[in-house]
């Protein structure tokens, strides 16, 4: 009986060296994906340390009790603890060389084996919430997989548009209230469609006194249905449909499941005093996703970005610091939601073309200016000299 004791213990210190020996190996593999679950790895490695060194423990005392009962004398006991000490170290040095043969076949199983021990190791309370992956480990792990070749460009942007809902609001990417076509609710219906036609727009808002006040939101498709049916002098507060609110810090995967929901295209964004901050539709949530929809009145806009080099990029003040960020590698702080924003806090002043700032290691400079509003910025991303490209002419006569 005792024998099988001691073979069993033999095999679980066995099963430990595989474990850790499985862990180290499988985080050298993908270093970037199995950054993501070092902690868990370091989890394994150390149950399949604490089960062989139990093992191992267990398997001398075996035999030294055995020994003592059946000889009496110490020394004996003492030579047989470490000859079973010593076979048992044989042995995990076989199970190590048998592991990094038949790797593929061993990880699961004893990954599995080994944590079913991490609750003996890490306890944790019975009310904890299973961990979740962060969002940022997401990111890592599809940009991983675009490196390696498994996702193209595109599907890992769509991809990281979605995971990136959550840390996203609804002020990021709505219509600031400056662009914000609306309709006094006190015009009649021709004069609402002129401005309807003028704009390109299927809906607007319509408002009584300002824009802080909207009462409603006209389509377009209800308006020319009660002017074809000839009832022009009907009042235009009686065609709104009831609009719909948010706060501009709602995140977006929640504003795109609350539209969802609610059967609407278009929200109001109220900012923290109850005014009127902007308007935003699914399509910017869409955007967020799948990049710039344009239809057949989008033609000829210009665009948002346009990449001059690699360090360096025309925009809209209206895009993002992240977008910035992530198009020129730049760390701008996120000081406000928008690079116009961060030119207006920075310069502390009304802008005008050609001011300039710096921002660490890069050159911010206004290229055109609408009224008080900055409408294109340049963008430039200071080049270490080990990053400028060698100039082939200087080589061939060095």
């Amino acid at each position: 009986m005792e024998i099988l004791i001691w073979v069993g213990l033999v095999f679980l210190a066995c099963a430990g060296t595989v474990a850790r020996t499985v862990a180290d190996a499988v985080r050298d593999l993908q270093p970037t994906l199995m950054a993501i679950q070092a902690g868990r790895l370091r989890s394994y490695k150390l149950a399949g340390g604490v089960l062989g060194a139990i093992a191992l423990a267990a398997a001398s005392a075996l035999v030294v009790m055995t020994l003592w009962h059946a000889q009496g004398d110490i020394l004996v006991a003492a030579l047989g603890a470490g000859l079973s000490a010593l076979l048992v170290l044989i042995a995990e040095e076989m199970a190590r060389g048998i592991a990094h043969r038949q790797m593929d076949r061993l990880a699961r199983p004893f990954l599995g084996d080994a944590a079913a021990f991490l609750p003996l190791i890490e306890p944790r309370p019975e009310s904890a919430e299973p961990e979740e992956v962060r969002s940022e480990a997401l990111e890592q792990m599809v940009e991983a997989g675009e490196k390696a070749g498994l996702i193209e460009s595109d599907e890992h942007e769509m991809i990281t548009g979605v995971i990136r809902l959550d840390r996203t609001a609804v002020r990021e990417i709505m219509v600031p209230r400056i662009d914000v076509v609306g309709v006094n609710v006190e015009l009649p219906l021709r004069t609402a469609l002129d401005v309807i036609i003028a704009g390109s727009h299927s809906r607007v808002p319509v408002y009584e006194d300002s824009l802080d006040h909207v009462v409603g939101l006209l389509y377009a498709k209800d308006l020319i249905r009660i002017l074809r049916d000839g009832q022009a002098d009907v009042a235009l507060r009686s065609v709104l449909r009831p609009p719909h609110f948010v706060p501009e810090s709602k995140p977006l995967d929640e504003l795109l499941q609350e539209l969802q929901q609610s059967k609407v295209h278009m929200a109001i964004v109220v900012d923290e005093y109850g005014g009127t901050a902007g308007i935003v539709t699914i399509e910017d949530v869409l955007e967020e996703i799948v990049g710039e929809i344009q239809d057949e009145y989008d033609i000829g806009e210009e665009p948002l970005m346009e990449r001059v080099a690699d360090n360096e990029g025309v925009f809209d003040a209206r895009v993002s610091i992240t977008d910035v960020n992530d198009a020129l590698s730049t760390n701008l702080p996120a000081e406000s939601d928008t690079l116009g924003g961060l030119v207006y806090q920075r310069l502390q002043k009304m802008p005008k073309v050609g001011d300039q700032m710096h921002v660490d290691d890069v050159t911010i400079s206004v290229l055109s200016v609408v009224g008080r509003r900055i409408k294109k910025v340049r963008v430039v991303r200071a080049v270490s000299s080990e990053q400028l490209p060698v100039n082939s002419s200087t080589e061939m006569g060095s």
